[in-house]
């Protein structure tokens, strides 16, 4: 069981990481700013099922539902 919630969190801690990174570059930002920014998305939110452990595919995806998020597109996030 510690070992899954181990794996877990290096899960989200690495895809937190490469989500910050996207805003820090997308929008020219520091990285205090891009995590700030980050946090009070849904798409960090749902980075990771922990109950799960079911992680968004990959990268690009991630990329997507956050632009759809930053747009509004709610109906378009939900659905993906």
């Amino acid at each position: 069981m510690k070992a899954e919630r181990w794996r877990i969190k290096q899960l989200k801690d690495k895809k937190t990481q490469v989500l910050a990174e996207y805003i820090q570059n997308k929008y020219k930002i520091s990285w205090d700013k891009a995590v700030e920014m980050m946090i009070r998305t849904k798409t960090y939110n749902c980075l990771i099922d922990e109950g799960t452990g079911l992680v968004f595919e990959s990268d690009p995806y991630i990329f997507n539902q956050l632009e759809l998020e930053l747009q509004g597109n709610f109906e378009e996030w939900i659905r993906l």
